[in-house]
């Protein structure tokens, strides 16, 4: 199978799963408090598994080196994404609406969908190099990301980021990678198959949401400018970067497609825990992905 089918399909999967989240709802089968208890596995239970299960693989002195420079582009495209979020939605006057909007446009579902084409497409390799991407967005999500919903001072937003479950798992990971290596087979085991249920897990939710959401219009313009923002002009910028410092073709590949994922599914639950519009954080995550069937395909091709 081509590496094209390899990403259409991964991306195809993600949207079944919406479809089937959304088909469980309707037809009642959980209750509808099912969502918000999925959003809490999925972020104490199975993301920190798959981030620990994926960092404890052999990593080699030139992924290593090689590593800076995806972590330099990550944290760069993390400020031109906050700076575009809030130039791009600065007049809009429904604050929490804004607050969703420019989320969707900071954190990217690098953990998610793109953790999945990288390791569709790279292996070992793309998973390491996912696993560093998403360092400096899980930070930004969860320190500037969530001052866009309240106001707390910085020593308290560094908190929240530092202190969440999935930066305690690239810890842990990195641990059991240098002194832990070759743990017992049944726990590694263990930990491999309940990451292994993430991304259903997380979709369901999504298609969840969008099935309990009012019957209005899913798309508008402030979602066709964070898709724009999202899956266009932040991969494309990634792309200009990569050229300038003249960085490996898998570095390149990798920074692009991860920032061209879609919204994150974190934006959803950050947008739950804060008072934020969640069921627009579900569109938003919707539109995107679907959009980037197609955008991924595409920047897959060209870079």
């Amino acid at each position: 199978m081509s590496r094209f089918s390899i990403i259409l399909n991964a991306q195809l999967t993600l949207i079944v799963y919406m479809a089937l989240g959304w088909l469980i709802q309707r037809a009642k089968l959980v209750t509808d408090h099912a969502a918000e208890d999925l959003m809490s596995l999925v972020q104490w239970v199975t993301l920190p598994c798959l981030i620990i299960e994926s960092l404890g693989r052999e990593i080699t002195l030139e992924q290593i080196f090689q590593s800076k420079d995806i972590l330099l582009v990550s944290a760069g495209i993390m400020v031109i994404s906050h700076l575009c979020g809030c130039i791009a939605f600065r007049n809009e006057q429904d604050l929490k609406r804004r607050a969703v909007l420019k989320l969707g446009v900071l954190s990217s579902n690098c953990g998610g969908s793109g953790l999945s084409l990288l390791q569709s497409t790279m292996g070992a390799e793309g998973v390491l190099y996912a696993n560093l991407y998403a360092i400096p967005s899980r930070i930004a999500s969860w320190s500037v990301g969530v001052s866009y919903f309240i106001d707390l001072p910085w020593k308290k937003r560094l908190q929240k980021a530092l202190l969440n479950p999935s930066l305690i798992a690239i810890a842990v990971g990195i641990l059991l990678q240098f002194w832990c290596p070759e743990l017992m087979p049944g726990i590694w085991d263990g930990i491999s198959k309940v990451g292994k249920c993430n991304n259903p897990i997380s979709m369901f939710t999504v298609g969840m949401v969008l099935a309990q959401a009012p019957k209005s219009k899913t798309i508008d313009v402030g979602i066709i400018k964070l898709a724009l923002l999202r899956l266009i002009v932040i991969p494309l910028t990634a792309f200009g970067a990569c050229r300038l410092m003249q960085t490996s073709r898998e570095v390149l590949v990798s920074a692009v497609l991860l920032c061209g994922s879609p919204s994150a599914v974190i934006s959803n639950i950050i947008a739950e825990q804060y008072g934020g519009d969640h069921e627009l954080a579900s569109k938003c995550i919707f539109i995107t992905t679907v959009c980037s069937v197609f955008t991924s395909v595409l920047f897959f091709v060209i870079s």
